[in-house]
Formats: C-alpha cells, sequence, structure tokens
C-alpha cells in the first residue's frame, strides 16, 4: 500500500519515551510524513516520509491507507506532549478578512471546488495577516487522531507555507515568486513589497506544466521575469530539469536558504522538501 522514502534519525537517541516529545504529521491524498521533534527546543530527532502506491479513490479508503500505516510504526505507539496535524490538499480558498464571515464557508470554496452537503469546512486565520483561510480537512484522519492521541491542533498546508514565507522574507523588498514542488503538485506565492498578493496550488504532470504554471502567474499579476526572484524549494535541486528550464525563462533563479533553520539531523535537501513540516510547530 505504501512505501517508504526515507528515514532520518539520530540513533544516540532513545524512543522508548517520548511523552516529552512533540509529533508533527502531514498528510496529503498521495503520502504521509511526520517528524518527532524535543518539547523545548524543537529540534528534530525522528523524520520519516512516505507515499501511497496509489491514490486513494475515496475518503475512506484514503483512511484506511494512512489508519494502517500508523498503526504499523512502531514509533507512532507511544504517547506524546503534542500531537499537529498539517492538511495538504487543494480543498481551499483565501479569504480577505475584512469581508469574511464565519457563516458563509461553503459560499467561499463553491467559487472554486464542488463542495458536497456533508464536508465539514473549517478555516484559519493566518497570523500577521489580513487573510483567512477557508478549508476542507482530512476530517476521518482528525477522528482517528483525536481517538488514538486524544486533544491535539491542526491546520491546512496553505497556512503554514504562507505564514512561515512571509515570515522568511520580512527584511526583503523586492518581488519575488517561491515556488514548491512535491510529488506531482506545485504551491506558488508571489510576494510584492512583502505582501501577499497571490497563493494558489497545481497538479501537474511534467517539467512544462512547472513552468507554464509559473509563467502564467507572473504575467497576470505583470512581472518582469527579468526583474522578479523565483526561489524554489521542494523536491528540487540546482541540477535537475525544473530547475534549468526555468533558469531559461526567468533571470534570477535559486533555492530557498534555509541556513537559519537550525535543525542538526536535517540536511539543506531534507529542509527544503520538508518545508511545511518542519515549521508546523511555529504555526499552530
Amino acid at each position: 500500500m505504501t512505501k517508504l522514502i526515507k528515514t532520518l534519525t539520530k540513533n544516540k537517541e532513545n524512543f522508548s519515551n517520548l511523552n516529552h516529545c512533540d509529533l508533527s504529521i502531514q498528510l496529503s491524498l498521495d503520502g504521509f510524513s511526520f517528524c518527532i521533534t524535543k518539547q523545548l527546543s524543537h529540534e528534530i530527532i525522528f523524520l520519516e516520509q512516505h507515499k501511497f502506491d496509489q491514490k486513494p479513490s475515496n475518503p475512506f479508503e484514503h483512511l484506511t491507507f494512512t489508519e494502517n500505516l500508523i498503526q504499523s510504526i512502531e514509533i507512532l505507539q507511544q504517547s506524546f506532549n503534542a500531537v499537529k496535524v498539517c492538511h495538504s490538499n487543494n480543498l481551499a480558498s483565501l479569504v480577505p478578512l475584512s469581508i469574511f464571515d464565519s457563516e458563509q464557508l461553503s459560499n467561499y470554496l463553491n467559487f472554486n471546488i464542488r463542495v458536497l452537503a456533508d464536508d465539514f469546512i473549517t478555516y484559519d486565520q493566518i497570523t500577521h495577516t489580513d487573510i483567512v483561510n477557508v478549508y476542507v480537512p482530512f476530517v476521518n484522519f482528525n477522528n482517528f487522531i483525536l481517538e488514538k492521541y486524544g486533544s491535539f491542533e491542526y491546520k491546512h498546508t496553505a497556512s503554514i507555507f504562507i505564514q512561515s514565507i512571509l515570515k522568511h522574507a520580512k527584511n526583503t523588498s523586492n518581488n519575488q515568486v517561491y515556488v514548491a514542488l512535491e510529488h506531482g503538485a506545485m504551491e506558488i506565492i508571489v510576494l510584492k513589497n512583502n505582501k501577499l498578493q497571490l497563493y494558489n496550488s497545481f497538479t501537474i504532470t511534467c517539467k512544462e506544466d512547472f513552468i507554464y504554471y509559473i509563467l502564467f502567474t507572473t504575467e497576470q499579476l505583470q512581472l518582469n521575469p527579468e526583474i522578479f526572484e523565483l526561489i524554489l524549494m521542494g523536491t528540487i535541486t540546482e541540477k535537475d530539469a525544473y530547475f534549468k528550464l526555468c533558469k531559461t525563462y526567468v533571470r534570477q533563479v535559486k533555492l530557498i536558504d534555509l541556513s537559519n533553520v537550525t535543525q542538526p539531523l536535517l540536511d539543506t535537501t531534507s529542509k527544503q522538501a520538508n518545508f511545511n513540516l518542519i515549521h508546523l510547530h511555529e504555526c499552530v
């Protein structure tokens, strides 16, 4: 059902008692990752990534995949100090706080996605912004986590991504485009003078899709590819075809600088690939 992508761990750590540690989980339709951090320092001592062999066909199959996976991982059978969950899907929409009404959640989503009558809809107010992220979480998974671990906190991945990027770019006035690539999906954030202009996510199948959405988005916002900075992250390196194609069309292309993220367990590539997961504790 699933395949293990990567395990990162400190062998010197004792994993027999983790009730002094926090558990962070990121769940998407095609995979699951988690990390365990020290309560006070937030230093990651264990991180593991899994990818489903096939995408679940419905919410019940999705729950079965993730529930069976979690129950099979020995380290997750313990109690933790705190549990935090990040839901990664495209069932979300950003709403300006000035017009937000908590009684109209389904109406906000109906502009972009099909909302079913029994869908549970919630929202995150993104810290230090006037933006509210309205979304449909994996509610069956939430119920399972509540039953297994007790009370926990959760947010949508877009909320984590936006809040973390705004913090990362707080001293920058240049026009910047941040793009995260991960397993056939991309998230894009556009900042002008450190103000959020746009967030969106797309499903892609090839590098041509990737550059098309970047160029189309920036063109709509009248950004000059000779001037704006394109900052890439996720499962992308300077040597792969995605990065090289971007360099063909955009003058300033680079990988995100995460040298200030102090996580001794993680190398630069792992920090980029797990950006939302490792920033979850800061945003929840």
